[in-house]
């Protein structure tokens, strides 16, 4: 059986669903109870291959961002927060010596002992940054960073 539905506002359904494919949301999907993916989520991953001296987080659009450090200093911006929304960003870096990544919200919300405001990368390496914004401002954003500190 083949089902056609489109809909320009709110609607609700009173029955299961059961769907055999792909259903893509092109807006926001709300939903009222728990969703158990059977096969796990898959994200989209943003690659920027020769990241110069920056990236800008977008909390609105990015999920999983991945960077190769070119030029150090290396800053993290972050835009467009949403509240409840994580970030994570892998970076690597092959230069010499050692990279300073400035991470760009307040050390005292990271794991960095003494809230540092960035990482020292050693090179070779990578670090895996989680930013978690809490509620809508970079204030209340947190921070979980792994990495081999130079």
């Amino acid at each position: 059986m083949h089902l056609s539905w489109y809909a320009n506002g709110s609607c609700g359904f009173n029955k299961d669903i059961v769907v055999n494919g792909n259903v893509t949301v092109t807006s926001a999907l709300s939903v009222g109870n728990t969703v158990t993916p059977t096969n796990g989520v898959i994200n989209t991953v943003r690659t920027v291959p020769s990241a110069n001296a920056s990236l800008t987080i977008n909390y609105l659009t990015d999920t999983i961002v991945r960077a190769n450090v070119i030029t150090q200093p290396f800053t993290i911006n972050h835009s467009n927060y949403v509240a409840g929304k994580a970030v994570e960003v892998h970076l690597t870096y092959n230069g010499g010596g050692n990279a300073t990544v400035n991470h760009g919200i307040n050390g005292l919300n990271t794991t960095i002992k003494n809230g540092g405001a960035s990482i020292s990368l050693a090179s070779p390496s990578s670090a895996v940054m989680r930013f978690v914004c809490l509620d809508g401002t970079n204030a209340n954003t947190i921070g979980d960073f792994r990495y081999n500190q130079a």
